[in-house]
């Protein structure tokens, strides 16, 4: 970090899409299928009588909602929505998927960003496939994480995988209320200060939060504090909140 350089602007992480390191491909390519709707956690849940395995690729048939209820590293290599995905509101949930997608029938190709070109048109009373992360009447509250992290597995083709599509399908993110997901800064900050004034007063923004200060530059190699394994050459900071006072941060 150049502490010659200004830190211009605060963003707030309401949520992350993340590309992981590889995981390892499943042992076979059967689906796990819904049977009703239940939590995901409950065996009886599934077509297996057990709870999905890490590395399964996993089916919400049409007419079944499935309440997401897990905090998990274990990886999924596919879940295919024609049902209803619903996050559980009481507790911090995490999805790791290599592909996560929204689409009505029984297609589990692992296209990715290509959509099934022919669908059929949907039923006008029937509801769609739908993710629910949080809805506008019931968000996430503010104690509380969802998570989707996106992670590659061996086998998928790198061009559309890993991904989050909705193909005619329905997705909703929903979390605590906030004023501002993003505010000015209220004066010059430099590289690393830990007490950071705001241009305006923030609500629903809360210790352990992450934000992002972003730099007004970039690092060039010709720059003596240049680091080449810096990502993209920026000089954005990741950090924690410590404390909130309306208008001014401290972090960690």
């Amino acid at each position: 970090m150049n502490p010659r350089l200004l830190i211009c602007a605060v963003v707030l992480l309401a949520a992350s899409l993340i590309h992981a390191a590889p995981e390892p491909a499943p042992t076979n390519d059967k689906i796990v299928r819904s049977i009703r709707s239940g939590p995901w956690s409950e065996a009886a849940t599934w077509s297996t009588g057990q709870v999905p395995p890490a590395g399964a690729s996993v089916q919400i048939r049409a007419g079944h909602t499935v309440l997401y209820d897990r905090d998990s590293a274990e990886a999924m290599r596919a879940v295919f929505v024609a049902g209803t995905l619903r996050f559980a509101r009481d507790r911090n949930t995490r999805l790791e998927v290599g592909l996560l997608k929204i689409q009505a029938g029984d297609d589990t190709s692992e296209d990715g960003f290509n959509c099934d070109a022919h669908l059929p048109d949907p039923e006008p009373l029937q509801p769609k496939a739908a993710l629910e992360v949080g809805t506008a009447g019931e968000p996430i509250p503010a104690g509380f994480t969802a998570r989707i992290r996106l992670v590659y597995f061996e086998g998928m083709d790198p061009e559309s995988c890993p991904a989050l599509v909705c193909c005619g399908g329905r997705m909703e993110f929903h979390g605590a209320e906030l004023n501002h997901t993003w505010v000015k800064l209220g004066a010059t900050v430099h590289a690393e200060d830990t007490v950071i004034p705001l241009a305006e007063k923030v609500s629903g923004w809360r210790v352990g939060d992450r934000v992002l200060l972003t730099s007004t530059t970039r690092q060039n190699k010709h720059d003596k504090t240049f680091r080449p394994h810096t990502k993209d050459n920026t000089q954005t900071e990741e950090r924690i909140v410590r404390a909130v006072e309306l208008d001014r941060l401290t972090l960690e």
